[in-house]
């Protein structure tokens, strides 16, 4: 089964003709699965947005950095934070 991006908790995906067969000979009825989203160890969300929260000081904010983030698939990303980044 494909589960399409971005589903949530308590989300249903309908399986068309995956269902238990129909009265008198009919066709299959459709199923329906019900998502249960696991925690991720590292990466939280809000709404459609996955956060990676990262700690940068004041000196680091003022004049810029370069920090390396994790990504879902393993390999991580170089994240160009600009100079003069404000709180928040």
């Amino acid at each position: 089964m494909k589960i399409p991006s971005g589903v949530d908790e308590g989300d249903r995906v309908r399986l068309t003709g995956e269902g238990d067969a129909g009265r008198n000979g009919g066709p299959p009825g459709s199923l329906y699965v019900y998502m249960e989203v696991q925690p991720h160890p590292v990466f939280t969300r809000e709404g459609y947005d996955l956060v990676y929260p990262m700690s940068v000081n004041l000196a680091e904010a003022a004049l810029g950095v370069e920090r390396e983030v994790p990504t879902l698939d393993g390999d991580p990303e170089v994240l160009k934070i600009p100079q003069g980044t404000q709180p928040g």
